[in-house]
């Protein structure tokens, strides 16, 4: 930067100049509007990589890489600048590197003898390295998420202006990989959720409950899983009013409604048997609400169940009117020797009530 003034005397004109080195503010703006403008836009991998490309050219230096924590030991880098150009990522381990002093800690800056420092980093050799400059990255917690750093195959004695530079960028590549590292923790869970209700053995379907003037009138199926479509037949119901897959529901089935808007509401699970007549069914269903309006149906088909339970209650009454209808005594018993019933001529014969001879009661003096 030059700033001129004139001045005159007696001896005639004069001109005063003064120079300023403005490298380092002139670096640090074109770090911000980098940030500001094309830091925004695009994939994240074409970000880290246009950044450590300009910090590396900015600063002159033979090597300039982000680095994410993969593990305790080892450090994956999502931007690696090499030589003049961006190369592909690598994985490498800390043990002696570095890195190890920054990751977590603080800014640590290596002058030169780099390799005579760290002998044990066989890649400071294989890159030339003399000189390093790192800084640290850190999630909004404190967490330690990984680093930045710049390298060169010559001496490093002043990093004033690679370490503005850092310093500007790190703030906005932390808040990157840290969005990064929530969307792969969702997309984890969300891997993890769907292979969880995918293998369950009961239906489920996930929904929220609409309501008009106080009252339940539809819901709209948010997600389900594989056997909710085995057990009731329905498809492609993900994103649909139940009032679109089954017509008339609400009508025929207004105690389901009921239950489900209860669940929905108030966030207390409950659990029922019904009969579902729109899909001529018995299901056995627990519902509860993760959240206000919103309510999961976990469920399994009983209709056999339920037809089983009513062939042994007409077995049960077909061998009562039987054995009533008979001249003779007639009791049934366990095969430990429980007496579960006598007929009315055992009560008539004996005098002992129902309640008196089941059990062990016949043969209580």
């Amino acid at each position: 930067e030059l700033s001129l003034s004139k001045w005159e005397t007696t001896e005639g004109r004069f001109f005063t100049a003064i120079i300023r080195d403005i490298t380092e503010r002139k670096q640090a703006e074109q770090m911000l509007e980098f940030n500001a403008q094309e830091g925004w836009t695009g994939r994240h991998e074409d970000f880290f990589a246009r950044l450590v490309e300009l910090i590396g050219q900015t600063a002159g230096v033979d090597y300039a890489f982000i680095g994410r924590i993969k593990d305790a030991q080892t450090v994956q880098t999502t931007g690696l600048y090499a030589k003049g150009k961006i190369a592909p990522d690598i994985e490498y381990s800390t043990r002696g590197a570095p890195c190890h002093n920054v990751i977590g800690k603080t800014l640590c800056h290596y002058g030169e003898k780099l390799q005579e420092l760290f002998p044990d980093d066989a890649l400071l050799a294989e890159m030339g390295a003399q000189s390093y400059l790192g800084i640290p990255l850190m999630d909004s917690s404190g967490k330690p998420l990984g680093l930045m750093a710049v390298l060169d195959t010559k001496p490093m004695p002043d990093a004033r202006s690679a370490t503005a530079l850092l310093q500007i960028a790190a703030v906005r590549v932390a808040g990157e990989l840290e969005r990064i590292a929530a969307e792969e923790a969702l997309r984890e869970s969300e891997k993890r959720y769907h292979g969880l209700f995918e293998h369950m053995v009961e239906g489920f379907a996930y929904c929220r409950m609409i309501f008009e003037n106080g009252e339940p009138k539809d819901w709209i199926y948010l997600s389900v899983n594989s056997v909710f479509e085995k057990l009731t037949g329905l498809k492609g119901v993900a994103g649909k009013r139940v009032s679109e897959v089954i017509p008339g529901l609400a009508k025929t089935d207004p105690e389901l409604f009921k239950c489900y808007a209860r669940v929905s509401l108030t966030g207390e699970p409950e659990r029922i048997e019904i009969f579902v007549e729109a899909l001529q069914q018995w299901f056995d269903i627990s519902g509860y609400s993760p959240e206000k309006e919103f309510f999961v149906a976990v469920f399994d088909f009983i209709t056999q169940r339920k037809l089983a339970e009513a062939a042994l209650r007409a077995s049960e009454q077909e061998f009562r009117t039987l054995a009533e209808a008979m001249p003779q005594i007639v009791w049934a018993t366990r095969p430990d020797g429980w007496n579960i019933y006598f007929n009315q001529h055992w009560v008539d014969y004996t005098g002992m009530t129902m309640e008196e001879s089941c059990g062990h009661g016949w043969n209580k003096p």
